[in-house]
């Protein structure tokens, strides 16, 4: 048990980190494409430098023809219209220069050109007319790789297995006539490996010599692609897409437009179900087969293309379809949403509401509490009040029977002894009934004053500034304001202010025309603005 679970952990381990390379090779690749115009400016600039040196060189065909060669190698992978044209230039100037040499050297190359375009018969053509003259040793591996070529794309055009054995049989005689150390040697041998289905063999070959060589070389993007191939072969999925992107990588960076990588990357991803990413390499794949003009490449990815583009439209439909489902449950949210905002808001303005028409019986509650507070303690003072004055009341009346008493005993006595004479004067005299007023007055003032603590400075305030009454000192009314006071107690006839204050009618009646015209404003409110003195003051008075 413990053995598997560490033989697991290594296969995780293992899948994490090729799942991690991956994301990388991908992320390098997405940068490349994005930097390829950048790379083909580089290529142009490569071959416009080359093109000067070719127009400089003047009627020197023997450096025309070098020129028109390097051309030619700019553009074999690039923009094969463009290599045959200075191929063809070449042909004319071995022609010209009667070397055999250039001449078939140039028709090999000019062959291999016109099988990549799709012109198999001037190919073939060209060949046969090369295998009658026969060619010399130093050109046979670039005649048998040519024939390689030739049947290898033809094969492909034709889909007859037949072409891909006979490319097989002149890749052997490639081989036999190449240096075994050489690199190309190696690669030619690695690819005989591999279409053979000779992994085993072929893996450790492919691996150094992917190490060996960087993306600047044009045969990594070959040596990575036959890796792809293996692992598609052996149903590694992420090796194959990894290897496929370097492919890929090397293939933008050497601006070789005459590619497997892109069309091998689009068909691994839609397999996948990545029809995105299959889509856009299947697209870059169709552009540089068309710019290139290699026909059986164009071939290929058209064939490809309308099966990534179906899935992809079939993508963005189901996208669309969900994106619509998603619109709608947005939109019956929202709407559930708004409902509940809504009902939130109507709940909230009814909560305030509430809230308001609570304060405002709180307040009235409070005010009413004050009222009722201010009710009760009025009540309590004013039975305080009356249980003094009731108190007061019958402490004067005791003090008036007493003195009637004693009166009652004088005059008893005098009678008694027969004193008609100091009785008769006794009588006589209005000194006990002066003094008896004076009290009863002062007992008046002191109580009244009590009431109403105020009335004085409220009434003068009735008056003309120059018409304001001054008490004197230790008086609290004098006989004008004693007439008021008893109009603010609510006794307002005349003949009862006079028998209680023991005037003449005339007098209350000249007291009262007499404070009129003093009054400072509407004298016919006067006597109502008289009432409402002290209302407050009392209260205070009495909680005092």
């Amino acid at each position: 048990m413990k053995g598997f679970g560490f033989i697991f952990f290594i296969l995780l381990f293992v899948g994490q980190a090729k799942s991690q390379n991956l994301d990388s090779i991908q992320a390098a690749l997405d940068e490349v494409m994005l930097r390829a115009d950048h790379y083909e400016a580089i290529k142009k600039k490569h071959i416009q430098a080359i093109q000067q040196d070719l127009s400089r060189a003047g009627n020197d065909l023997s450096k025309q023809y070098d020129y028109n060669t390097r051309l030619y190698e700019a553009y074999r992978k690039y923009q094969i219209d463009s290599a045959a044209l200075y191929m063809k230039q070449n042909v004319a100037i071995a022609e010209k220069l009667e070397d055999e040499f250039k001449r078939q050297e140039s028709q090999i190359a000019m062959s291999t050109l016109l099988s990549a375009g799709g012109k198999f018969v001037e190919a073939k053509k060209l060949l046969d007319d090369l295998s009658q003259r026969g060619v010399p040793q130093n050109l046979a591996e670039r005649y048998y790789q040519a024939m390689l070529t030739f049947y290898s794309n033809y094969g492909l055009s034709s889909n007859n297995r037949a072409y891909f054995q006979e490319s097989e049989r002149y890749r052997d005689s490639m081989l036999s006539v190449m240096d075994q150390q050489s690199l190309p040697y190696q690669v030619a041998w690695v690819t005989k490996t591999v279409y053979a289905k000779d992994y085993a063999a072929a893996k450790p070959v492919l691996h150094r010599l992917c190490d060996s060589l960087d993306d600047a070389h044009q045969d990594r993007a070959l040596i990575t692609y036959l890796l792809g191939l293996i692992y598609r072969e052996t149903g590694d999925m992420k090796a194959q897409t990894a290897y496929f992107a370097m492919s890929g990588i090397a293939d933008i960076k050497n601006v070789i437009r005459d590619n497997a990588s892109m069309q091998s990357l689009a068909l691994s991803y839609y397999e996948q179900g990545d029809v995105d990413r299959a889509r856009l390499y299947i697209e870059r794949a169709i552009n540089d087969a068309v710019f290139s003009n290699v026909r059986f490449r164009t071939i290929e990815s058209s064939t490809f293309y309308p099966i990534i583009h179906a899935a992809f439209i079939d993508k963005e439909k189901e996208q669309q379809q969900q994106l619509l489902q998603l619109l709608i449950a947005i939109s019956l949210l929202s709407v559930v949403l708004l409902g509940g905002v809504l009902f939130i808001y109507r709940q909230m303005i009814r909560l305030r509401r509430v809230r308001k028409a609570l304060d405002q019986t709180n307040d009235q509650l409070r005010e009413l509490n004050l009222q009722l507070l201010s009710s009760n303690t009025r009540l309590q003072e004013s039975d305080h009040i009356k249980e003094a004055y009731i108190a007061q009341f019958f402490d004067i009346c005791s003090t008036y029977i007493h003195k009637m008493d004693v009166m009652r005993k004088e005059i008893l006595k005098k009678v008694v002894q027969q004193d008609t004479r100091d009785l008769k004067k006794e009588l006589q005299s209005n000194d006990y009934l002066k003094a008896e007023l004076e009290d009863l007055y002062t007992n008046f003032d002191i109580i009244f004053i009590n009431l109403y603590p105020t009335f004085v400075a409220e009434f003068n305030k009735l008056l003309l500034p120059e018409e304001q009454i001054v008490l004197k000192d230790n008086e609290h009314l004098n006989s004008e304001l004693r007439i008021y006071a008893l109009i603010r107690l609510g006794i307002t006839d005349n003949a009862k202010i006079a028998g209680f204050l023991r005037y003449s009618l005339r007098t209350v009646y000249n007291y009262r025309v007499k404070t009129r015209n003093k009054v400072a404003g509407d004298k016919d409110q006067f006597e109502k603005l008289l009432m409402n003195i002290g209302n407050e003051e009392l209260n205070t008075t009495s909680s005092r």
